[in-house]
């Protein structure tokens, strides 16, 4: 008998033009699960339940579960084949779906046939969405992502991809994301569900990616495909954790830095828990009593901040009629729920006698929390999150607990197309006018933010009002996706909110002293008043950063005034930023400058060598 003939085809691929077999499938599984599971192995952090990743048993058991992935025996593959588990390990971007149906069986959705035998209720499998874009394309999307300032690791080892296989710019690449689906639910819920997709915890960069097509590349966002990975199906039945296992297994046997996956990360929460003794050690006034006594907006704010929402609305509506592709149709509607929200989350929530103490800023809404209408303290999206925990450090305030946020976080809609950007911005000047004392660099709302200016108060004037801003960095650095970058980012993101909360503490003390308001006014008011229309920084003293100005901006609306009727609004920065110089004399805030110097330089340093990280 002849010695190949006991070797066979995988009988659930498709048949291949070339009908003669050469390497046997144990040759190609060996090398695949052992890199599989050594890159399980860097994540040590990773929740599997009952299941040990590294465990021999383990591996055994999943070896088992999926072998119609990866045959452990008896079948054999062909050349052509051979060629696409080659390119698959190497470089999956340059797999196409085409060429992946060879080696892998899926079901396009496009075609997918009711199944002969009814699902187990419960029962979950795994799904493959997948993009096709050209080079050029891949270009515009890594431009778009740096004006936005939302970077990531996963695009060098794209571009490093496409310089290693020596692509030109109209050859095609296949960005995939592996999800997880409800079997009694296929094919019917799909495609309609990728929005819910970016709230699973192994989503990693899909929300980022979904917002920059829709806004960039809509041409890009019709390609999108899905696939059902056959035969990989699990149930309530099989061990707590197996479910994830094979999740994260298969992310790393499509490329864990080729997908848009993330694995999850479960350090955020203990790196903040660990650090949480940097707030308490501050004792400020941001308690659970004071926030539920100074929630109050003023009505005449609130009028103008609904009138401000009803004119995005507007907006909205006429920017959706003329987009022509389809795409931003449904997804972009400003209702009344989602105006609502948007209005819920940017009001600034502590007031002192009619008087905002502080106001968070931010670009953008999370594109399922916009779709969906939820606020902020409800928010599944992981910058939201972050910055949710840093709040309810404050002598363990329940963020989620409360019916509004203890401080405005405002959000831009995503934008249909990123030529609206310049309304975008007037808009959050708009919202700054109605919401004084005001906060935001004057200029473009994408300003870089240098790590020698991120939290540290710069007293600025518009117009006729004097406010002081606090760059903080954007939450979305933190997730750059490497550890030791990320790790630096969550740490002197932290520590820059402390300081940050110590300047508002230090206003909160100036408001309260009404005396003290009228005597810095008189002062101000001498002829030999040092105080000038320049914006002034004033940096922590261990990291030695050099005063920074800014051209003010026109400002018709009139300034705060005191009770006698002149604007007190420089004074009382003036105030605050000597007490919070007198506060750094102090032994707790000389600690706290030395963590914030500390923190600053590791991250400095980190990033020294990363491509796209924008510090």
């Amino acid at each position: 008998m002849n010695p190949r003939s006991i070797l066979r085809r995988p009988s659930w691929l498709p048949r291949t033009s070339d009908d003669t077999y050469y390497v046997g499938s144990n040759a190609i599984a060996d090398g695949i699960w052992d890199k599989i599971f050594n890159n399980l192995s860097k994540y040590p952090g990773l929740d599997f339940g009952l299941f040990d990743a590294g465990d021999p048993d383990t591996k055994a058991n999943i070896r088992q579960r999926l072998t119609y992935l990866l045959p452990d025996s008896n079948y054999q593959y062909s050349h052509d084949q051979i060629a696409v588990w080659e390119s698959l390990m190497a470089s999956p971007l340059t797999v196409s779906n085409e060429k992946l149906q060879k080696v892998v069986a899926m079901e396009d959705l496009c075609h997918a046939s009711v199944p002969e035998n009814v699902p187990a209720p419960e029962s979950q499998g795994f799904f493959m969405y997948s993009w096709t874009m050209t080079v050029f394309e891949f270009d515009v999307l890594v431009e778009y992502l740096k004006k936005e300032e939302r970077t990531v690791h996963e695009l060098v080892a794209w571009d490093d991809s496409i310089a290693d296989n020596k692509l030109k710019l109209d050859d095609q690449i296949t960005i995939r994301y592996i999800g997880s689906c409800s079997m009694p639910e296929w094919p019917n819920k799909l495609m309609a569900n990728i929005y819910d997709e970016t709230e699973d915890a192994r989503s990693g960069i899909l929300a980022e990616f979904l917002k920059a097509l829709l806004c960039v590349l809509p041409d890009v966002a019709a390609t999108r495909r899905c696939h059902l990975i056959q035969y990989i199906i699990t149930s309530p039945e099989d061990d707590e954790g197996l479910h994830e296992l094979v999740h994260s297994v298969l992310i790393e046997f499509f490329g864990a830095s080729f997908v848009l996956n993330r694995h999850p990360d479960n350090k955020v929460s203990e790196l903040f828990t660990e650090r949480r003794s940097i707030l308490a050690s501050l004792d400020l006034g941001f308690d659970n009593s004071a926030l539920e006594q100074g929630l109050g907006c003023p009505a005449h704010v609130a009028a103008k901040l609904q009138d401000h929402f009803k004119s995005m609305e507007d907006y909205l509506h006429v920017a959706q009629s003329s987009d022509a592709t389809g795409i931003n149709r449904g997804m972009f509607q400003l209702n009344e729920a989602k105006c609502a929200a948007l209005l819920g989350q940017s009001i600034p929530r502590y007031y002192k006698r009619a008087r905002a103490i502080m106001i968070f800023t931010a670009r953008s809404m999370h594109i399922n929390d916009y779709r969906h209408g939820r606020p902020f303290s409800c928010s599944h999206d992981p910058d939201n999150q972050l910055v949710g925990q840093l709040l309810s450090d404050f002598k363990d305030l329940n963020l989620r607990a409360m019916c509004a946020e203890p401080f405005a976080y405002y959000c831009l809609a995503p934008w249909p197309s990123h030529g609206s950007l310049e309304k975008a911005i007037e808009f959050m000047w708009d919202y700054f006018k109605i919401v004084k004392p005001k906060s935001g660099y004057p200029g473009l709302c994408t300003t870089e933010v240098y790590l020698d200016e991120a939290g540290q108060p710069i007293q600025r004037r518009i117009g006729s009002h004097n406010f002081i801003h606090v760059p903080l960095l954007d939450p979305s650095r933190c997730r750059y996706g490497k550890e030791s970058v990320d790790e630096a980012a969550r740490n002197f993101m932290q520590t820059s909110f402390a300081n940050t909360m110590v300047i508002a503490d230090k206003v909160m003390e100036v408001l309260d002293d009404l005396e003290a308001i009228e005597q810095e006014m008189a002062r101000l008011d001498e002829p030999d008043s040092s105080s000038s229309n320049e914006d002034t920084m004033l940096s922590v003293p261990s990291q030695g950063s050099s005063s920074s100005s800014s051209a003010g901006r026109s400002d018709p609306d009139p300034a705060p005034a005191a009770p006698n009727g002149r604007n007190n609004s420089e004074a009382i920065c003036s105030l605050a930023m000597q007490l919070y110089e007198e506060f750094l004399t102090t032994d707790v805030g000389e600690a706290l400058c030395a963590e914030v110097y500390d923190d600053a330089r590791v991250l400095s340093e980190v990033v020294e060598k990363e491509a796209l990280f924008i510090p």
